[in-house]
């Protein structure tokens, strides 16, 4: 197998070295786009202007705490989005159950079938559910807050070190 390349097999050396003018150009090709790659990178990851700032067990720390709490903030947004768009639902339910004219009309799915109950039965099951919902809405909206607080502390701290050093911001998928 060709070393750099890592792609062809030949059966001995022999086989290799008369293969070598033809696969030297596609060889050599590979071997400086990784190059460009691995140097993108590097003025990607470490600014031209960027020092070099030891990083101590506290840094480590923040920055593993810092890592810890986007990914929490992330899983708690996304279940937030669930729980508003229950909440969302748990409104539309209960206008249609208002605007029922029979009383008898409301039927309530339980597991695979559908169960006849009364009016009043299904507006107080939705009223509940939708003072559950926005309870829980509101805890995890303040969690958020609480932690973009504590996100931004750890900006300061960890930017006020390292500068340049260190990207603490959000990739975006466009």
């Amino acid at each position: 197998m060709v070393g750099i390349a890592g792609k062809i097999w030949y059966c001995d050396e022999t086989c290799q070295r008369k293969h070598w003018k033809t696969h030297k150009k596609t060889c050599a090709g590979r071997k400086k786009k990784r190059a460009a790659q691995a140097a993108a990178a590097e003025r990607h990851l470490r600014p031209d202007d960027a020092e070099d700032v030891p990083v101590t067990w506290e840094d480590q720390q923040r920055i593993n705490k810092f890592g810890r709490l986007v990914l929490r903030k992330t899983e708690l947004q996304d279940e937030l989005k669930k729980d508003e768009t229950e909440l969302a639902n748990l409104e539309d339910a209960q206008g249609e159950i208002e605007m029922l004219m029979d009383d008898d009309a409301c039927r309530a799915r339980v597991g695979e079938m559908f169960v006849h109950v009364s009016n009043e039965d299904a507006e107080e099951f939705v009223e509940k559910k939708l003072a559950e919902t926005k309870e829980i809405v509101a805890k995890k909206k303040a969690q958020v807050s609480e932690m973009n607080d504590e996100l931004n502390q750890l900006k300061s701290v960890l930017y006020a070190k390292f500068g340049k050093s260190i990207n603490l911001e959000a990739e975006t998928d466009n």
